[in-house]
């Protein structure tokens, strides 16, 4: 560390001297230049050395300023956004987006090989409708694992939370959430994926989707009008935010209880 800060020194010396020189040098050969004892013959001569003093004073000038300031600036800003770098691959996130309607992601490309499918949210109607096709080719597979974790539809606190932040009636939201619960459960074949799905107490303030190795995490907005762009991460295991998920997920997991036996449909 010492050998290096000495060698940063040293440069910093070389470029500063050698742009003290520059600037002497460039002032000196206009200074030359500005002589008026030149004669007609040596009108030439006269403005090579005016220009070439103008140009060495300037290049020495700016190297200068580089060197005291912007440089440093520079610099600064580069490893500041290298430490951003190394902090956003440490959370490992691989897209940051907005989540505006329900195709703003490539969602069947997340459903393709999918073993492991965590579902954590309100009660997701609008996806579960529009994926109904990818969910029901999921359940087909035996190998496959889906969970879902939902609000508590029978806790008054959590009903009357969610119904003031999605201004629903709590008669309807509580309706919204059996629905999805059953919607699920109805997925269930012979020989199929096993599906379990979980009412856990708490107010949900954001909801997640992992699909084995990818967890795509979604805010939720406190604002009343529709059509708010919401603030959407993709992630990938190993990352922070990967991590804080599954294992959030395991203890709603171990605090939830199962769902009864669905209404048919």
């Amino acid at each position: 560390m010492d050998y290096l800060k000495l060698l940063k020194e040293k440069v910093n010396l070389l470029v500063l001297n050698s742009s003290i020189i520059m600037v002497v040098v460039g002032f000196g050969f206009l200074c030359v230049s500005a002589q008026k004892d030149w004669g007609e013959n040596w009108k030439i001569p006269q403005n090579l050395i005016q220009n070439l003093g103008g140009a060495i004073f300037t290049a020495g000038a700016l190297s200068f300023v580089w060197d005291m300031a912007a440089k440093r600036a520079f610099l600064d800003e580069v490893l500041a956004k290298v430490n951003l770098s190394q902090e956003f691959q440490k959370a490992g996130i691989v897209k940051i987006t907005e989540w505006d309607n329900i195709t703003s992601l490539n969602w069947k490309a997340y459903f393709e090989g999918v073993r492991e499918l965590d579902i954590f949210f309100t009660y997701g109607r609008t996806w579960s409708r529009t994926y109904t096709s990818e969910l029901k080719e999921l359940a087909s597979k035996k190998e496959v694992c889906i969970r879902l974790v939902l609000p508590d539809n029978n806790d008054p606190f959590v009903l009357g939370e969610l119904s003031r932040l999605f201004c629903i009636e709590e008669k309807e939201l509580k309706k919204r959430i059996e629905e999805t619960a059953d919607f699920f459960q109805n997925l269930r074949k012979p020989n199929g994926a096993k599906i379990d799905v979980y009412f856990c107490e708490g107010i949900p303030f954001f909801s997640f989707y992992r699909f084995n190795d990818i967890a795509v995490v979604a805010m939720v907005t406190h604002r009343r009008e529709r059509g708010v762009k919401i603030p959407t991460f993709v992630c990938e295991k190993g990352g922070t935010i990967y991590n804080y998920i599954r294992e959030d997920f395991e203890d709603m997991i171990k605090r939830a209880k199962p769902a009864a036996i669905p209404r048919q449909p």
